[in-house]
């Protein structure tokens, strides 16, 4: 007996289009969530890991966890989403064994007519049928045309270790020479390296980081800001202010009363 590819239910599905400014909201849903790069760069956290996505890279978030926007929304982004539930155990089983969470697609093109095709299809509301087969069939596409993380190369491989250090020791006083000393390459290889694969300097990141971190105790504690600055990493209040605005275009004070959106679901 041929066994059955697993079934999803398809709950809803956008297109999102920057305006430039804005984050990611920081939220907890109860379905697993597929996003697909369709240009840009985007980068997300879900509770304690970061993901730093690209043009044709897909990141699978699990339901009730933490995520939300790492850094403000580039002039450039656009990106597709989609929600699902698993129809049943077997289903749930798929998406817990996806050999990665996130990462690049062979066959970009393909995946991004089924992400048009499955928009058109939630607009008439007697395809839910019709949705859940082609929300099916993109987390199985998903799912087989990632790759394991052993056969990562080893420029990715040292990207994502420094993405790793600069996740851990944000707070701290760190370079690029610390980061490419500990993973044993010479900095100047590594600042060129990071800054194609991400699109921004190793010192870019550690201030986005640490950016992020701010905005996640200004959302959810009642720490001063000057106290949440040094929690950051920041030791000067002034240079946590400065910076703090060159990323998110207000105070850490204007972030705490007026929590951003900034963004268009157009389908």
């Amino acid at each position: 007996m041929t066994q059955q590819n697993p079934i999803f239910l398809f709950q809803n599905a956008g297109r999102f289009i920057s305006r430039g400014h804005g984050r990611h909201a920081s939220r907890v849903i109860a379905s697993w969530e597929l996003i697909y790069v369709l240009s840009g760069t985007l980068d997300m956290f879900e509770e304690k890991e970061e993901f730093h996505l690209s043009k044709g890279e897909f990141l699978l978030l699990y339901p009730n966890r933490r995520h939300g926007g790492l850094s403000a929304y580039s002039p450039e982004l656009s990106f597709f989403w989609m929600h699902v539930l698993p129809a049943d155990e077997e289903a749930r089983k798929a998406l817990r064994d996806f050999p990665v969470r996130s990462g690049p697609l062979r066959e970009t093109e393909a995946f991004a007519a089924f992400c048009n095709l499955l928009l058109l299809e939630q607009k008439d509301r007697n395809h839910q049928e019709s949705c859940n087969y082609l929300a099916s069939l993109l987390i199985r596409k998903a799912q087989r045309e990632a790759g394991p993380p052993e056969f990562l190369s080893g420029t990715r491989r040292l990207i994502e270790e420094t993405d790793r250090f600069i996740l851990l020791h944000f707070e701290e006083n760190i370079s690029t020479s610390q980061i490419a000393e500990s993973l044993q390459c010479h900095p100047d290889y590594l600042g060129r390296i990071y800054a194609e694969a991400r699109h921004r300097t190793i010192g870019d990141a550690i201030r986005i980081r640490r950016i992020a971190h701010a905005c996640r105790l200004l959302e959810n504690t009642m720490m001063s800001v000057k106290q949440i600055g040094y929690e950051s990493g920041f030791n000067d209040p002034a240079h946590f202010r400065r910076q703090f605005f060159r990323e998110c275009a207000m105070t850490p004070y204007q972030y705490r009363k007026h929590l951003s959106g900034g963004h268009v679901n157009t389908e």
